[in-house]
């Protein structure tokens, strides 16, 4: 397919774009398939001049007042070139940036995708399948691809028919079995910064979706599992997970007992550990099952 001679970095930057989809260069650092930064530069470098990658434009995050960085991501020739390998059956992303504010939104979730992956791996944790709000399934040819993270849930409506009650997008979700577990469990991940107002207004907004989502085992149809979905949201900043903490409706309401867990972003120690309920107690991520 191509005279380009391939290293194994090349091999481990096309591999790690098939499975987290879009990468920066800090974060193929972070995922250990180079230790170099310049040479890893050079190498991506190859690999877009040879068109088997591509990247967005940098860009800036007004609310976080910080620059942004470039995002990797596979063509349809790279594609090609890793399903040239039996093991593989990798498409190119199916929902490219529509907007210049998901970007940064982009960033933080593949940080979390990065974050389980290295937990799975570390605690000898296999994963069955992950889903990513940007990817999605073809419709009609003048619509967008479908998000494959979007549930629903059905009621009744007026008692004589069924209608749709509630829909939610989260921006991850993933099944995955511990060594001890007896079944695939599943969890959500939402990674909120505010969008452009960097405040947690969008997100309180979605809580009582998400009280009705869990009422009504949405999250497990959609997974077709038997076990309770974990949710876990981490924010951009410490400031934004106390005020959300301060603003949660009805905190101490059963419903979120064992099943929601928040976090400030950080990309140090142990994914885990350092969550926090909505009541504000600390507790660990997966230590119990909900």
């Amino acid at each position: 397919m191509t005279s380009l001679f391939l290293t194994d970095i090349d091999f481990g930057i096309l591999r790690g774009l098939a499975s987290f989809r879009y990468m920066s260069v800090a974060q193929f650092i972070r995922a250990e398939i180079a230790r170099d930064t310049k040479h890893l530069r050079e190498r991506l470098a190859r690999l877009l001049n040879a068109k088997l990658i591509a990247r967005t434009d940098k860009a800036f995050d007004r609310a976080q007042n910080i620059g942004v960085p470039c995002l990797h991501y596979l063509t349809q020739k790279g594609a090609d070139l890793l399903n040239e390998d039996d093991r593989f059956n990798v498409k190119a992303p199916s929902r490219r940036m529509t907007a210049f504010d998901d970007i940064p939104h982009r960033v933080g979730v593949v940080d979390v995708h990065l974050a389980f992956d290295q937990w799975a791996r570390a605690t000898d944790t296999e994963v069955h399948g992950v889903w990513r709000y940007f990817e999605g399934a073809a419709r009609e040819a003048d619509q967008p691809p479908k998000q494959a993270t979007a549930f629903t849930w059905e009621s009744w409506d007026d008692g004589t028919e069924f209608g749709e009650a509630g829909k939610l997008v989260p921006d991850l979700m993933a099944l995955f079995q511990r060594r001890n577990d007896t079944e695939a469990r599943g969890v959500i991940f939402e990674y909120e910064r505010g969008g452009r107002s960097g405040t947690p207004n969008h997100f309180l907004a979605k809580v009582m979706h998400y009280h009705d989502a869990i009422s009504a085992g949405a999250a497990e149809k959609h997974l077709k599992i038997r076990t309770g979905v974990y949710i876990a949201v981490v924010f951009s900043t410490q400031k934004m997970l106390d005020e959300v903490i301060r603003k949660w409706p009805d905190s101490k309401s059963p419903i979120w007992k064992n099943r929601v867990f928040l976090k400030a972003r950080t990309l140090d120690g142990s994914f885990a550990k350092g969550w926090v309920t909505p009541e504000g107690n600390m507790t660990n991520l997966f230590s119990i099952n909900p």
